[in-house]
């Protein structure tokens, strides 16, 4: 709301609306719905609360602008700023690069701090890295058991200020083609 042009409360109502028409197994919003303004809890409510199809969050830069991490967790009713969920016999990472790394301290986004640090930006700090290690290797155990069928990875991160973070890049296509030869699965990964 009051943010991005499509950010209101009718369009979230048509987005609801057509999901439970489509009959989606889920949904899940990629952050920065509102800028994390307190003035906007009751349009993130009506999302979280969403009771007819189970709904998701991952938390984007711009939800830090005038909140923290715990009240941005709270807003959005995460369990965690990374978690994973799964559905039909997918599992779903959202993990949280929202961290600053200014001489070897991961520092999270918090009341819009990361814009003073534009070249810091954008990292993961070990201990998520540690934790998406393990769930990848749970996903290559279960790859190995048949019952996986792709993996999908985010590499790219469309951006609106040209020259800021895009993503690893194509660096990730090279992580992405040994997570495939190590499992044998197919990999899906979007294209920005």
């Amino acid at each position: 709301p009051d943010v991005f042009p499509n950010a209101e409360e009718k369009e979230l109502n048509f987005i609801l609306d057509r999901a439970v028409k489509c009959n989606v197994d889920f949904i899940i919003q990629a952050g920065d719905i509102c800028h994390g303004n307190y003035e906007y809890a009751d349009f993130v409510k009506k999302y979280t609360d969403f009771s007819e199809i189970p709904t998701y969050s991952c938390l984007g830069n711009h939800d830090f602008d005038k909140r923290s991490l715990s009240d941005a967790l709270k807003l959005f009713k995460m369990p965690s700023n990374y978690y994973y969920f799964d559905c039909k016999g997918y599992r779903i990472v959202v993990y949280d690069p929202n961290y600053c790394n200014v001489d070897g301290e991961y520092i999270h986004y918090d009341l819009g701090n990361y814009y003073s640090l534009p070249d810091a930006r954008d990292w993961l700090p070990p201990e998520q890295i540690s934790w998406l290690e393990q769930t990848i290797e749970t996903a290559m155990q279960l790859a190995r058991s048949g019952r996986v069928d792709v993996i999908r990875a985010g590499v790219w991160k469309p951006r609106t200020n040209p020259g800021t973070f895009e993503g690893i890049g194509e660096i990730g296509l090279e992580w992405l083609n040994e997570v495939k030869q190590a499992t044998g699965l197919p990999i899906a990964v979007e294209v920005a």
